[in-house]
């Protein structure tokens, strides 16, 4: 509206207001020296107040003593000394403090309270919002029923809360209960020293805890919760969570992954909805490992890694029962819901299909100690082996590779030709089943099972039956103690063996003791407990095989000697040799050594097949088949050229050329592979496992103490180390490389993405070709790059390089409007030249977006966003100082008013570096009439000259005497006294605006004399004055300007502050 204020005296409330130039207010007596009240109207006779501005400019003409500003409704209280500004019924108390609102209180230096009963109680404090609280010194409550009660304590938001010292809620009903402890989001609640919530009702209960997204609650000391719904849990100290409802329940547990569960100490759970729980909690070595969407790595020691792989016990957490399992693949599993016992299980392998329950089935080592390796393998009992997979559409119809002249021919009991199958062109299919007779179907899938105690090696092999052996592609034990040997072999009797392709057990044993052959009675020795399953089958029927190379028996009465063809050559011509069973060699016939005596299985129960293949003596139950195949240990099982399992180990496998395999429990598959310590799993050509535990996958690929490398070339170097994909390395412990050349090399790095790499310790780099070289640093996207330590990353193609801000810089520099420099502080200089974070790179920058507002403060260092720059940019203003004092802020766009008033002109012009405004004063003249009387025709303020002038015209001293035939009558009305000199009478009379003094004397004639003196009133003279001085004040002495760092600088007016 434009309207002119003053500022004026409320006797009622004892304080300084503003009011309209309109109002009218009661004079008070010049005498009284406490204060000055201002009246709203002019002054008579044209002399009045001669200095008026805005409301804020008015205050400079107040003066007296200190009081608190209190404010009527609808007003506005300055207490000039201390500059408190009361606002429509509130109240400041303090140096600088500004209320506004009814019942709003702001009690200390630098206090703000803005609100109705808001509460700013202590130095710098500010309280904005209805029922806002700011109860210590620098404290901050924005927002209704806001509290900040600590010293630098932040409350943003309705019913936000800050409660201990430099601690910041930001949100609704959010709330920071600790040190330095951040709540941002409706209802976050950090409630412990520099624990940080971030997200609605995100809650961190542990010293230096963190809580990210909603409803995610970290309740441990360091633990953090990522994802919304995510824990990290009570006592579960440097627990991590990430993901949606991800758990990590105990200390040092990581849970990583939608719905993930790390349920014990030392765990680890990756993936949707995996779980590791281990009953050993503080130990890490013995801790469980979840690794997939739904892997289940529970019991101490676990491992699972696969897409719902896991393991399961009805005593799943008695470590007496369960521990040191293995699970390796999608849907991989070992144990049983019903197990009462496993133990040092491994399964490794993947399926494709589902079980009659519609469960995915992959690898199953059900048994305990039991193995099952490759795609839907069943590893059904204890101590069982399975070896295989179930799929054999591609070998069923690859073609026969052999020599075209290959041939079956079949011959009649005489031995005459009946009729033959050619080889040449056939598939392997229709091959298999003129061999066996069974159909090799494509598309059906059987799973490789290995029943209590059995070993099934081979595609679709199956040993279910305790303590059998079955070897070879669909080859089948499936009587108690029986063995399988060769594609197809059946072994389906008690005991029986079926050594060869499409080898049966289809005829029962007889316990032949006697016999009459011609006349004559023959007893034999063994035969007295032979039972229907006592068979061994090296063929079928129709098929049979030789059995060829049999070394001489003995030939006696108790004998039961296998007898060779020369032997009984003379006996009996008509029994023929075994047929389809040959080793070709030349090793050990001059000295009957290297097994050529069929004396190289030396151990009980064990097996020895091949040239210079043996079983030591300390091998019980083992098996070596193949040309210097060779077993040590018992249990154990060696297939292959060359394949070795070394002395001292129990239940080792080596199968392959030149497989070797010397740690108990390990696992050695393919050619020239290696494997030296216990529990460990090698499967791919050229690989090794240098250490125990460790799991390798892959040509070419090596892990060592308990790694995990999978993949051709991959390279797990780091103890606990993961390497997966082609050429991925670690080589550093506790380090994970994932993706096709990732490479882990720095101490607890984490790469994922190909030719991804991790250098700095605790780096990690997630992205294709994403580097991360600098300790603690982080380069997430594609191509994204970090150099430097605890540098940051984000984005495709983003570069986290060194801080380039100047580490030492404490304030920077500006010329103002007058040319001079101003340095201004700020806080938290860079103490290094680490730590940067970026989202682009030169040329290729982003935008941050969704950024909340930060502290801002001299010592705030949050980032800010876009709103609070707009808001600062709307708000830079200035002061206006009376006599060096800050008396009233003008904010940005804010306009200073230099109006015309009663006897003042105003004109401002404008400078190179300032404005110039000038104030003129009116001026009045005075006149004398005839009479003696002043007075002022025109309206204005009349000079020293104009009054001396007036007087001398006037006379300094009027005598009014009685003369002759004359009288005085004197009559005083208010302050003025007219002396009326007629027949006998005389009048003098001036105006307030003068003093009026008079001195009779009486002549010594006896006349009566009257001396009258006239000067300008005090009042008129001090208006005068005020003008002079505030034209001073307003043309020389400037404005000073208060930085947030502290600094005060004073600008003239007209001067442009940049």
């Amino acid at each position: 509206m434009n309207k002119i204020f003053k500022v004026v005296w409320n006797r009622t409330i004892q304080s300084f207001v503003v009011t309209s130039e309109l109002a009218k207010g009661r004079v008070k007596s010049s005498a009284e020296q406490n204060s000055t009240d201002v009246s709203a109207e002019s002054g008579k006779n044209g002399i009045a107040t001669v200095f008026r501005l805005t409301v804020i400019s008015a205050a400079l003409l107040g003066a007296g003593n200190s009081y608190a500003a209190t404010a009527g409704r609808g007003l506005i209280a300055v207490d000039p000394p201390t500059s408190a500004t009361a606002v429509s019924g509130a109240t400041a108390t303090g140096i600088g403090a500004l209320s506004v609102g009814a019942s709003a209180n702001a009690t200390a230096n630098g206090a703000v309270a803005v609100g109705t009963s808001a509460n700013a109680t202590h130095n710098n404090s500010l309280a904005v919002g209805t029922n806002a609280k700011a109860t210590q010194n620098h404290a901050v409550a924005m927002g209704a029923d806001t509290s900040a009660s600590s010293s630098h304590a932040t409350a943003i938001g309705k019913s936000a809360n800050a409660v201990s010292t430099d601690s910041t809620a930001l949100g609704a009903d959010s709330k920071a209960n600790g040190t330095q402890a951040t709540a941002v989001g409706k209802n976050a609640l950090a409630n412990n020293t520099n624990t940080t919530a971030l997200g609605n009702s995100a809650q961190a209960f542990g010293i230096g805890s963190m809580a990210l997204g909603q409803s995610s609650t970290s309740r441990g000391q360091d633990g953090i919760a990522i994802g919304s719904g995510s824990q990290a849990a009570a006592n579960a100290q440097n627990a991590i969570a990430i993901g949606t409802n991800a758990v990590g329940y105990q200390s040092e547990s990581i849970a990583i992954g939608n719905s993930a569960q790390a349920q014990t100490g030392n765990t680890i759970a990756i993936g949707k909805s995996a779980v590791a729980n281990s009953p050993a909690s503080g130990n890490a070595a013995s801790s469980a490992i979840a690794l997939g969407a739904d892997a289940n790595a529970t019991g101490l020691g676990t491992i699972a890694i696969g897409r719902a792989s896991g393991v399961l016990s009805q005593n799943i957490m008695n470590v007496n029962v369960t521990h040191n399992n293995i699970a390796i693949g999608n849907t991989a599993r070992v144990g049983d819901s019903s197990s009462s016992k496993i133990t040092q299980s491994i399964a490794i392998g993947s399926g494709n299909r589902v079980d009659p329950q519609g469960r995915p089935e992959g690898a199953w080592a059900k048994g305990d100690q039991s193995i099952a390796v490759g795609g839907n393998v069943l590893a059904n009992g204890n101590s069982s082996v399975a070896i295989g997979g179930d799929d054999l559409d591609s070998v069923g119809s690859t073609r026969y590779s052999g020599n075209a002249t290959d041939k079956f021919i079949k011959y009649n009991e005489k031995g005459a030709k009946t009729g033959e199958y050619t080889l040449s062109g056939k598939s392997l299919r229709d091959i298999y089943k003129e061999m066996t007779g069974d159909t090799m179907n494509h598309g059906s899938y059987g799973n490789t099972i290995a029943g209590q105690g059995s070993v099934a090696l081979g595609v679709q092999s199956n040993s279910s039956a305790d303590l059998s052996l079955a070897i070879g592609t669909k080859s089948q034990a499936t009587a108690f103690g029986g063995v399988a040997l060769g594609t197809g072999a059946k072994a389906t009797l008690l005991n029986s063996v079926a050594l060869g392709t499409a080898s049966k057990t289809d005829k029962e044993g007889r316990a032949y003791v006697q016999r009459e052959i011609m006349g004559v009675t023959y007893t034999w020795a063994g035969g007295q407990t032979t039972d229907a399953g006592d068979v061994v089958s090296v063929g079928s029927q129709g098929y049979e095989r030789q059995i060829i190379n049999v070394s001489p028996g003995d030939i006696s009465a108790t004998s039961t000697d296998a007898i060779n063809g020369s032997q009984l050559y003379g006996v009996l011509n008509a029994i023929e040799r075994v047929r389809y069973f040959s080793v070709k060699s030349e090793e050990g016939k001059t000295d009957g050594t290297k097994n050529w005596n069929n004396d190289g299985a030396k151990a009980t129960n064990s097996i020895a097949i091949g040239p210079n293949a043996a079983t030591s003596t300390g091998a019980t139950g083992s098996v070596s088949l193949g040309h210097n195949a060779n077993v040590l240990g018992s249990s154990s099982v060696a297939v292959g050229p060359n394949a070795t399992v070394t002395s001292g180990t129990v239940g080792a496998v080596a199968l392959g050329s030149n497989a070797n395999s010397r740690g108990t429990g390990s696992i050695a598959i393919g050619l020239n592979t290696e494997n030296d310590r216990n529990y460990s799993i090698v499967v791919g050509a050229h690989s090794r496992a240098n250490y125990e535990n460790a799991t390798v996958v892959g040509a070419r690929a090596a892990a060592q103490n308990n790694g995990t490398a999978m993949g051709y070339l991959s390279n797990a170097v780091g103890d606990d180390s993961v390497a997966i994909g082609h050429q991925a390395q670690t080589t550093q412990a506790y380090s994970i490389a994932i993706g096709k050349q990732a490479n882990s090399s720095g101490l607890y790095s984490t790469a994922i993405g190909s030719s991804a790499q991790a250098a700095g310790q605790n780096s990690f780099a997630g992205g294709n070709n994403a580097k991360a070289t600098g300790s603690d640093s982080v380069a997430l996207g594609n191509g994204a790059t970090t150099t430097v330590g605890s540098s940051v990353a984000l984005g495709n193609g983003a570069v986290g390089a060194a801080n380039n801000f100047d580490s030492t810089a404490k304030n920077a520099s500006f010329k103002n409007d007058s040319g001079a420099a101003t340095n201004v502080s700020y806080a938290a200089s860079s103490s290094s030249k680490t730590g940067a974070v970026s989202v682009g790179s030169a040329g290729n920058e982003r935008q941050i977006q969704n950024v909340a507002a930060g502290r801002i403060s001299s010592t705030s260092t949050d980032a800010v966003n876009g709103s609070q720059l707009y808001t600062v940019m709307n708000n830079v203003g200035h002061n206006i100082q009376q006599n060096g004092t800050d008396k009233s802020r003008i904010n940005n766009n804010g306009t200073v008013n230099y109006a015309n008033g009663n006897l003042t002109t105003v004109a401002v012009t404008d400078g190179e570096n300032a404005s110039k405004v000038q104030i003129n004063v009116t001026q009045g003249t005075l006149s004398v009439n005839n009479n003696g009387t002043v007075s002022a025709p025109t309206a204005g303020v009349a000079t020293a000259g104009d009054v001396a002038n007036a007087i001398n015209n006037a006379k300094t001293t009027t005598n009014v005497a009685a003369g002759s035939n004359t009288h005085v009558n004197k009559t005083t009305s208010g302050k003025e006294t007219t002396y009326t000199v007629s027949a006998d009478k005389a009048t003098v009379q001036v105006s307030n605006a003068l003093n009026l003094t008079s001195n009779t004397t009486t002549a010594s004639d006896g006349a009566v004399t009257t001396n009258y003196s006239i000067d300008l009133a005090q009042s008129t003279k001090d208006n005068i004055q005020k003008g002079v001085d505030a034209k001073t004040t307003v043309d020389s002495k400037g404005l000073t300007f208060n930085g947030d760092s502290g600094s005060t600088n004073i600008e003239k007016l007209g001067s442009t502050v940049t």
